[in-house]
């Protein structure tokens, strides 16, 4: 039942990421039932203030992370103590949206991370506004934590004064993009010494490009509309490709998926899960590389595809994609400007968004997204769906901690693990002590799916 829960998850920046794309790395702390978020005072950011206070207290008795840290007993028996910060916030648009009080997408600043994007103004004699459907990453003032802290304080202010206008305060809510809400996330004082927003925020690409109305959505079906009109392309002929295309996951897609997700609606997006629109681009983008670019059909439509493509080979690299943040930078950017001009009617704020990605990754020097720690989901359903009483979350997330308890314990969990073909397994094991991945003395173990571990002989 997560649809009515909210799921919180913490993690180490240190952690690599073969770790934390397994899910062990992310680390359940609360299971908060929709219905305790909807009835506290501004919702999803009154509720933040509860769960970052418990990590960075400000009473003299109080745990914080930051000063008091953590005893951790090293491999050699000695006590260390182990602090940390609040560095990143990463999740959904929406969810920033809730928990800093914003005006959101459909708002005249419809960008959280920029200070002079806007949407629905005339911004033509103006020097520092800019169009969010034409605005650059250069164009973007991004916002700091002063800008934001000042945003939220002046809205204070102004509801103070007994001489505004109701609609007066309407108008500055809207010019900054936030709405007044004391006791929330961002007007916490105390708060403020441990959390800078502006530099926290780190937009979830997963959700931007493949779920919750990603852009990757409304582009496959912009694309395969466009496919549609040219002569011999039909819904079945895409279905039989898509079909054909061998992926590394064992997930098998229907043979019919794109006639069953397909909207005939202009300027409308198909409904998939994230993981499984992302197999149908990429099935698509082979299609356009075997079929539509040597006959030279759709050449700008092929060249925008491509780039999508681009995009989320860069992105499924787990923190090899740093290596290519130059090229992922230059390929958001053209997309951007290729599908305003293609599917002007689908523009979607989320491709925005796109721009500021690439920037948090070289900030942070990793490449987070939602995918693994959501893998904890299906079991919160479990739990949530078999625990009875009034506190049904609280057997949630104990089920849960339990279950992460256990499985951090098992030194299986630890192992590389390559997918391979199990007839070629004593060619890996040979290149794999060339490359020296593995010991010498080690032996490359094949199970039946086809994924192999080296283990020590």
């Amino acid at each position: 039942m997560v649809e009515q829960d909210q799921c919180v998850y913490w993690t180490f920046l240190g952690i690599p990421d073969w770790f934390l794309s397994r899910g062990l790395g992310w680390f359940p702390f609360a299971v908060i039932p929709q219905s305790v978020v909807d009835e506290a005072p501004h919702g999803l950011s009154s509720v933040s203030v509860v769960v970052f206070l418990k990590f960075f207290g400000t009473g003299v008795h109080q745990f914080n992370f930051q000063t008091t840290g953590v005893k951790l007993r090293s491999t050699n028996g000695q006590l260390q103590n182990l602090k940390a910060i609040l560095d990143t916030i990463m999740q959904d648009y929406e969810a920033f949206v809730k928990m800093f009080c914003t005006k959101g997408a459909s708002g005249v600043v419809p960008c959280l991370v920029c200070d002079n994007v806007t949407k629905g103004r005339d911004v033509s004699g103006s020097a520092v506004l800019k169009d969010i459907r034409t605005a650059a990453l250069a164009d973007c003032k991004c916002h700091t934590k002063e800008t934001m802290w000042k945003a939220v304080d002046d809205l204070a202010a102004f509801a103070a004064d007994p001489d505004m206008k109701k609609y007066q305060f309407k108008d500055h809510e809207k010019a900054r993009g936030f709405y007044h809400a004391p006791g929330s996330l961002l007007t916490n004082k105390p708060l403020r010494d441990v959390l800078d927003p502006a530099d926290a925020i780190y937009l979830d690409w997963f959700h931007c490009l493949l779920a919750s109305g990603g852009i990757a959505t409304f582009h496959g079906n912009a694309f395969v509309r466009k496919m549609l009109e040219l002569p011999g392309i039909t819904l079945e002929v895409l279905d039989n490709f898509v079909a054909s295309v061998q992926h590394c996951r064992t997930v098998q897609l229907p043979t019919d998926i794109l006639q069953r997700v397909y909207n005939s609606q202009p300027d409308s997006g198909w409904k998939l899960q994230g993981s499984d629109n992302y197999l149908v681009i990429v099935a698509l983008g082979a299609f356009v590389t075997m079929v539509l670019q040597p006959a030279g059909q759709l050449v700008e439509h092929c060249q925008c595809f491509l780039l999508l493509v681009t995009m989320l080979d860069i992105y499924y690299m787990a923190d090899g994609a740093l290596r290519f943040l130059d090229l992922l930078a230059a390929s958001t950017a053209q997309h951007f400007t290729l599908f305003v001009k293609l599917y002007p009617g689908a523009f979607k704020p989320k491709l925005h968004f796109l721009h500021h990605i690439p920037r948090s990754m070289r900030k942070k020097r990793r490449n987070l997204n939602t995918l693994s720690a959501e893998k904890y989901h299906k079991w919160v359903r479990s739990y949530a769906k078999w625990a009875k009483g009034r506190h049904r979350e609280r057997h949630a997330v104990h089920g849960l901690l339990l279950r992460h308890m256990t499985e951090l314990s098992n030194p299986q969990n630890y192992m590389p693990i390559w997918v391979v073909k199990g007839s070629r397994a004593p060619v890996l094991t040979n290149l794999m002590r060339t490359l020296q991945l593995i010991p010498v003395d080690a032996e490359v173990e094949v199970k039946e799916t086809g994924v192999c571990s080296a283990r020590d002989a």
